[in-house]
């Protein structure tokens, strides 16, 4: 069921209905709304798992070996998402999607799960930026620029990715 209402909400919001209902998804993926509302609550709770899961599905969590490469990686990932109809359209319905406590941080969890990226890091002895820089300095500006319309240009992101990195003080 998990899967086919994911899919049902994924496709909605692909063909541009962004004000999605509960009803509408059930209808879509065949199964009943309580159904829907037992397990998720509300239409925004519905809306960021079934962004979360296409995300996590469309953008594995990279294992270089290395923080630059992980980072870099990801965050071509995101980019190649982010620029597609599909993708352009999920951001948006999450952009309209009520705020609850945590909602920042679920979102960048759910961007391909940085934070694992960020652990994995600091395991290797590197120094990681925090979970916030990355959502400041490197997913605000992409997001910014798709929910605007504005063209991400080519290397756009290794170059944040870049700027971050040296902007985090390194042990010594």
């Amino acid at each position: 069921m998990v899967a086919s209402v994911h899919r049902a909400v994924v496709d909605l919001i692909s063909r541009g209905d962004l004000d999605i209902t509960i009803s509408h998804v059930a209808h879509e993926a065949g199964v009943n709304p309580t159904s829907i509302y037992r397990r998720w609550g509300t239409r925004d709770q519905l809306v960021l798992d079934a962004t979360a899961a296409h995300l996590r599905r469309n953008s594995p969590t990279p294992d270089t070996g290395s923080l630059r490469g992980d980072l870099v990686d990801w965050v071509v990932e995101i980019e190649h998402n982010l620029v597609t109809p599909e993708g352009r359209a999920l951001l948006r319905t999450l952009a309209t999607a009520e705020d609850h406590p945590g909602h920042a941080r679920d979102v960048l969890h759910h961007f391909g799960d940085v934070t694992t990226v960020l652990d994995r890091a600091q395991q290797r002895g590197e120094v990681p930026p925090t979970p916030e820089q990355v959502l400041d300095r490197v997913l605000a500006p992409l997001t910014l620029r798709t929910l605007l319309g504005l063209a991400v240009p080519d290397g756009y992101g290794r170059h944040l990715v870049e700027e971050l990195l040296a902007s985090v003080p390194q042990q010594c």
